[in-house]
């Protein structure tokens, strides 16, 4: 019974551990820790299903991406019949 317990606290230890790391990567932007130039050592930790989901969103950004492109090129080729057309009135 003790045994589950210790190990309980080790793993909620763990875990808010890697909640804090998590904070402060997530927001270093606003600047959370003071005196960032006296930093030797900066230790994050992920979480293995996160390496997934960041996968997943790469994969679901090269799809958007994707498609935006194939967009882009119908519009330029709608622009490109425009100026044609447009080049076709001044000449008549």
């Amino acid at each position: 019974m003790g045994q589950s317990f210790d190990k309980n606290a080790e793993i909620a230890e763990s875990n808010r551990k890697i909640s804090q790391l998590e904070f402060v990567v997530n927001n270093w932007w606003i600047h959370p820790i003071k005196d960032k130039n006296k930093i030797i050592y900066f230790v994050a930790a992920f979480n293995v299903n996160d390496e997934d989901n960041d996968h997943n969103q790469l994969d679901n950004i090269g799809k958007s991406l994707g498609r935006i492109e194939e967009k882009q090129k119908v519009l330029h080729r709608e622009v490109r019949h425009m100026q044609y057309e447009m080049s076709q009135l001044k000449h008549s």
